[in-house]
């Protein structure tokens, strides 16, 4: 359904039944299948298709992310046996709140500097105070961690992972409407295929 959701933003409809064959392919599911459930949504969210020649900016996803952007940064200042993990499973440009992604670079640095990465150490890194309060209330804040804090970290990153894919593919849509738009063929055709790519991941 998020794919479909995703393509049905797309106002061109010749580059729209591109994607609904290609998601046939990949799903081997009929293409009259696919366009009855994308119609089924578009009904149901109320929301009418952009008009022809408009382009709409990719949309961030601020509640879910936030929260779970903060719940990695609490659990990465009370485990530090996650940092290395996470910096290899994720990118500083995936974290939307910037005050996030400033906590977890410094957390990086500290760790790669071999120091001591405790709430304290990382406070004292900031003299912007809002950052410092936003640590504090955060290590305040009674977070319900699971007992199986491996599978809690792999879910972090797995949501992480799917909000850039997403973030990705509402970007893409813009950059092939205004290819789409200028006429150029050869990029349109490049951008296709890099969000035919992602509908596989």
């Amino acid at each position: 359904a998020e794919l479909l959701t995703t393509i049905e933003k797309c106002s061109n409809e010749i580059i729209r039944s591109g994607y609904i064959k290609k998601l046939s392919r990949s799903l081997s599911i009929e293409e009259n299948a696919l366009w009855k459930e994308m119609q089924k949504l578009k009904v149901s969210s109320g929301k009418k298709t952009a008009p022809e020649g408009e382009i709409k900016k990719p949309q961030s996803i601020p509640k879910r992310v936030r929260l779970v952007e903060h719940n990695i940064l609490k659990l990465l200042l009370e485990e530090e046996g996650f940092i290395s993990a996470t910096r290899h499973e994720v990118e500083l440009s995936d974290f939307q709140d910037t005050r996030v992604r400033d906590v977890i670079s410094k957390i990086f640095e500290l760790f790669e500097n071999g120091k001591e990465v405790t709430s304290s150490s990382v406070i004292n890194s900031f003299k912007d105070t809002s950052i410092q309060r936003m640590i504090s209330e955060l290590m305040a804040r009674n977070i319900d961690f699971e007992v199986d804090k491996e599978k809690m970290h792999r879910d972090y990153m797995s949501r992480i992972k799917e909000d850039r894919i997403k973030m990705q593919r509402q970007e893409l849509l813009v950059q092939m409407q205004i290819a789409e738009d200028a006429s150029d063929r050869f990029r349109l055709e490049e951008l296709k295929e890099e969000f035919f790519q992602l509908i596989a991941k």
